[in-house]
């Protein structure tokens, strides 16, 4: 992250619809972040991964395997 900010997490399917989320409320320090989101819910295919905060987007193309 370019500065400390709240952080969040969502996942779309290919249609661009939201089918997974989480907001981190706490203060996330600047610099690199890992944290582990449980995607056992969603079927097999490929989804898109968006993490945002103050000022910062960046989304990845997730691949969910059966």
């Amino acid at each position: 992250l370019p500065c400390s900010a709240p952080v969040r997490f969502t996942i779309h399917d290919q249609l661009g619809r939201a089918v997974a989320g989480q907001q981190v409320t706490r203060q996330q320090a600047a610099g690199p972040q890992e944290h582990t989101l449980d995607l056992r819910a969603l079927a097999a295919g490929v989804y898109f991964g968006t993490v945002e905060a103050e000022g910062y987007r960046q989304t990845v193309r997730l691949v969910v395997a059966p």
